[in-house]
């Protein structure tokens, strides 16, 4: 594979081939996308650690540990954010300009949906999964049921925890699975919340938004930042009490 004057490393699998690959006069450029990013910054390696991860990966021996990878952030020339919450947490581990650049939704799609604001129906679209937050939405749905006792919830999509939410057998639960149309959904709802426990960004948030639902988000979500535009109160806590307050 020839040398570019720039290679471009989608977070932190590719990196050590990239740093490689970029040559003695390239640059490295890192798309931050994840959330590996939001923890700890670990020390950073000394500089014969890390010309001895490079040499290691010249030879097909790529790093083997997260610490390591974490390691190689500080050789980056460049980064690109998906959101300014995600500027924040990469600015820990490299030394080069970050830059924010928010992921592509498909705005004309969603703007065509008209919203049921007058329903109580509400909508999630994301894997299930644990730092998604589904398993808040339903405890949190359960606390509004008590209280608003024809309300909806719409939970689109699959993931490692769709046994368990199907397993909940909550009353008003809708977990149609993966759907190629969740415009239809948004059609019938009034609200999209989106709970992550972390989130990068969110492009359904957008595309929620774009359908003229009401977003409630967590303050772990990159695409909070568009939410507090229209109000600082859409967004919480990732807590499901507070995600069943705002509802």
């Amino acid at each position: 594979m020839p040398k570019g004057s720039a290679v471009i490393s989608e977070d932190l699998a590719p990196l050590p081939e990239s740093l490689i690959l970029k040559g003695e006069r390239g640059k490295a450029i890192l798309i931050v996308a994840d959330r590996r990013y939001r923890r700890p910054p670990a020390p950073r390696p000394k500089r014969e650690t890390l010309a001895l991860s490079t040499v290691l990966n010249s030879f097909c021996v790529k790093p083997s540990g997260a610490d390591e990878l974490f390691g190689l952030l500080s050789e980056v020339d460049g980064a690109i954010a998906v959101s300014k919450m995600v500027k924040s947490d990469v600015e820990n581990y490299v030394n080069c300009p970050v830059k924010v650049v928010y992921p592509y939704a498909d705005v004309e799609r969603y703007a065509k949906v008209k919203a049921d604001l007058k329903s109580k129906r509400a909508a999630f679209l994301g894997a299930h999964t644990f730092h998604k937050g589904v398993d808040l939405l339903l405890e949190a749905f359960k606390i509004v049921k008590l209280k608003e006792g024809s309300s909806e919830l719409f939970v689109l999509s699959e993931g490692p925890l769709r046994s368990w939410v199907l397993s909940q057998k909550v009353e008003g639960v809708h977990a149609p699975g993966y759907v190629s149309k969740p415009e239809e959904f948004f059609a019938k709802a009034s609200i999209y919340v989106h709970p992550a426990r972390y989130e990068p960004f969110g492009i359904s948030v957008v595309e929620a938004m774009c359908a003229g639902l009401i977003p409630i988000v967590t303050h772990s979500v990159g695409a909070k930042e568009l939410v507090e535009e229209l109000s600082s109160r859409l967004v919480v806590e990732p807590s499901r009490e507070e995600i069943a307050e705002r509802i």
